[in-house]
């Protein structure tokens, strides 16, 4: 999408179909207050202020390089509550289940079901995640729907990532494990063609229109 969202989200080319600010800033969120909430959930304590400051800072950027109008990005402020109440606000009238979510959301989950994580493991999975009303709208299978052995592979998970999570952030081991996934990810794009993914449209514009919007503000202050 890039900067082709500005102009009424009208595009020169039929092949292309914009998508609005607000879903866009929706699915901004999804990768940045959602991941910092997740993380949080599975830790158990909150993360430093400066970590979730630095975290939104990077996909305000994003949001910018994508074509998210920075009066529209719901991580400008830089802060964990103003993304949360932007993104309550944005739910209110976006989450409402039709035929088609339901399809779609179902369909997903059995897609990428595989012989050690079920259907049924994931939807009870997502079903933890969402609550009971969310999970019912989406006409997710119930738990009594889920053999004993699902319900307690899927709480194992559950346990395992939290542990996980708690050992990542312990002071030798966290930089053991940091070092760990960089090599992993960098062998994975460099190995996996399917992790390869060139640009497409290389951003256009001069300096000014492609720098991130609070350095830039800092660097004319300067």
């Amino acid at each position: 999408n890039n900067k082709k969202n500005d102009n009424n989200n009208k595009n020169d080319n039929d092949d292309d179909v914009p998508i609005n600010q607000e879903d866009m800033a929706v699915t901004l969120l999804s990768f940045s207050f959602n991941v910092l909430f997740g993380i949080e959930l599975f830790l158990g304590r909150p993360l430093p202020d400066q970590d979730k400051q630095a975290y939104l800072h990077l996909w305000r950027y994003i949001g910018f390089l994508i074509g998210v109008r920075d009066e529209n990005n719901p991580c400008k402020k830089e802060s964990e509550e103003y993304a949360k109440i932007q993104l309550e606000s944005l739910l209110l009238h976006l989450l409402n289940p039709s035929d088609d979510s339901r399809a779609l959301v179902n369909n997903m989950l059995k897609a990428t079901s595989t012989p050690l994580m079920s259907y049924t493991s994931r939807a009870l999975t997502l079903r933890l995640m969402l609550g009971e009303d969310w999970a019912d709208s989406l006409a997710l299978p119930k738990y009594q729907d889920a053999s004993c052995l699902q319900r307690a592979w899927v709480m194992m998970c559950f346990w395992m990532v939290s542990w996980y999570t708690w050992v990542s952030n312990l002071p030798v081991l966290s930089f053991v494990i940091l070092k760990i996934h960089t090599a992993v990810l960098r062998w994975a794009i460099m190995k996996i063609p399917e992790f390869s993914f060139p640009l497409q449209h290389p951003p256009v514009g001069s300096l000014d229109e492609l720098a991130c919007p609070g350095l830039l503000k800092r660097a004319k202050k300067r």
